[in-house]
């Protein structure tokens, strides 16, 4: 069960991150709130990752086995790598650039709402999974014969 529960924490930094963009918004921030969405969509890549017990260290690999593997192989929505790549330079530019670029209050909603479905759809995975893997789980113990043993 080691993956559900490390990728149960992963969704909850993803959730943390999205509520603080969200009041950074509220307080009219141009640059904060991207790093947070940011580091939401991160967080959601990472938790889907370790539920495949794949580990990446780097933001370019989670990115990268990201794509690979839950976009290509298991068929998750595109958009939600595209987001993660967009919101990744977003960020870089937020955070490093002498004169970042300032985002609307529109803009930064719209990725808020993105980062939102991201997580609904990170845990709807998870939870799938999990039921996934209860079923197999019983289904495959092994029914026991009772034996009775009488004394003579």
């Amino acid at each position: 069960m080691y993956p559900f529960a490390e990728s149960e924490k992963w969704v909850q930094k993803a959730k943390d991150c999205y509520e603080d963009a969200d009041i950074l918004i509220d307080y009219g921030k141009k640059h904060g709130p991207v790093s947070k969405i940011y580091y939401s969509a991160f967080s959601c890549a990472k938790a889907l990752l370790t539920l495949h017990k794949i580990k990446a260290l780097k933001h370019s690999s989670v990115m990268s086995l990201f794509g690979k593997v839950l976009v290509k192989e298991k068929g998750l929505d595109k958009k939600f790598g595209r987001f993660l790549n967009e919101t990744f330079n977003k960020r870089k530019n937020a955070d490093y650039a002498t004169s970042p670029k300032e985002f609307s209050r529109k803009e930064l909603k719209g990725l808020l709402r993105t980062s939102s479905e991201f997580i609904q759809t990170t845990q709807d995975y998870i939870d799938g999974m999990n039921l996934s893997n209860e079923s197999e789980s019983v289904a495959e113990v092994p029914k026991v014969k009772t034996l009775v043993i009488v004394s003579v």
